[in-house]
């Protein structure tokens, strides 16, 4: 293409450089490194967890089997996912591919992540969904407790 970027490709840097993180969209870690994706029955690549668990506890099943790079390798070699190029680079390691936050949240994790603290802090002041009014004020107390106690304006909330 005759640019200056074409001219430099392939060549050394100047500078030592290494690959400390890989942040970014869900589908393009899937397309790109052969990550697993939400079709898949365990949809994360970084732990065990499926869609169906909603403990989020330090007890929960899906901590105790984290993934790393070996279990990664191991899933290549029975064929469950591609290698990816990326892989060749020195050091890389599935460490370093992180979900983007951004991209995480539109796919819906944030909203599982709201309910499920939602339901903690409603069955853990002693309310049910059936009967939630007496709890949600005591949360709603405790939430202008807190902005309070960090200077934070509380906007109040409509009955």
């Amino acid at each position: 293409m005759g640019s200056w970027r074409a001219a430099k490709a392939g060549l050394p840097f100047r500078f030592r450089a290494a690959v400390l993180k890989k942040c970014g969209e869900w589908a393009w870690h899937t397309q790109l490194l052969g990550m697993r994706c939400w079709q898949n029955a365990v949809p994360c690549w970084l732990c065990n967890g499926m869609m169906h668990m909603r403990c989020c506890s330090l007890a929960a099943s899906w901590r105790q089997h984290r993934c790393n790079h070996r279990a990664s390798m191991a899933s290549v070699m029975r064929g469950e996912q591609f290698l990816s190029r990326v892989m060749s680079i020195p050091g890389f390691a599935v460490e370093y591919v992180v979900p983007g936050w951004m991209h995480t949240v539109c796919l819906g994790v944030l909203q599982y992540l709201c309910g499920n603290v939602k339901s903690q802090l409603l069955y853990t002041v002693h309310g049910t969904w059936k009967n939630s009014t007496q709890a949600c004020s005591i949360l709603l107390n405790l939430l202008a407790m807190v902005a309070k106690g960090l200077g934070l304006e509380c906007t109040p909330c409509s009955s």
